[in-house]
């Protein structure tokens, strides 16, 4: 009797061990598929928070990304009573436009015409701070250099540059200026700018 027990036992052993060891790798397999999910999942929440916070990684079109800054000069403008309508910013009496292409000085001048406007004029040096505080690239305005007992600097209304402006002229024979981030510089009518349209302010339903 007890030699049939011992022999059982011997048999079981090796069953039992083999059952020992499948279960482990089971529970460490368990573990492990959900380890990976977890840093899966990670791994996703932190590719999509990041698409979150920077669009311009996305490559994005430059056209995107200038909508996006858009977005927030407007909503900085807005804080200070200032308001956007359509592609025009509102501060004051005035509205601008901040165009997006590139034209020569006189073309420039035609496009702010089909918009019922003009290219800009600067009155005053806060108002010349204000703009310059919107752009990142040279845009023409209404300014040129015209011949009247000599060469002077006029505005499109015939007016004179103020001396409270920040005005660099040219040493060269080139009639038509631009605004810089800077300054108001001078440049050949027949380069490419982009342009800034100017016109009145009508009211909410402008």
């Amino acid at each position: 009797m007890d030699k049939r027990c011992s022999k059982h036992e011997r048999r079981e052993l090796p069953r039992r061990k083999v059952a020992l060891t499948l279960g482990v790798t089971c529970i460490f397999l368990l573990l492990a598929s959900t380890g990976l999910r977890y840093l899966l999942l990670q791994r996703c929440s932190g590719e999509i928070g990041q698409d979150m916070k920077a669009p311009e990684d996305k490559n994005a079109s430059l056209a995107e990304v200038e909508d996006h800054l858009i977005l927030l000069t407007t909503t900085a403008w807005n804080e200070d009573n200032d308001t956007f309508q359509g592609k025009w910013y509102c501060h004051g009496k005035s509205c601008y436009h901040f165009s997006k292409e590139e034209k020569t000085w006189e073309r420039s001048m035609v496009s702010c015409q089909d918009l019922q406007s003009s290219l800009l004029k600067i009155d005053t040096k806060e108002e010349q701070v204000l703009i310059q505080s919107k752009i990142k690239y040279n845009h023409w305005i209404g300014l040129s250099r015209v011949q009247e007992s000599g060469y002077h600097w006029k505005w499109l209304d015939g007016s004179p540059v103020s001396q409270q402006l920040s005005f660099r002229q040219s040493f060269s024979h080139v009639k038509c200026g631009h605004m810089r981030p800077s300054t108001i510089y001078t440049a050949d009518c027949s380069k490419l700018f982009r342009y800034i349209c100017e016109k009145e302010f009508s009211g909410p339903d402008y």
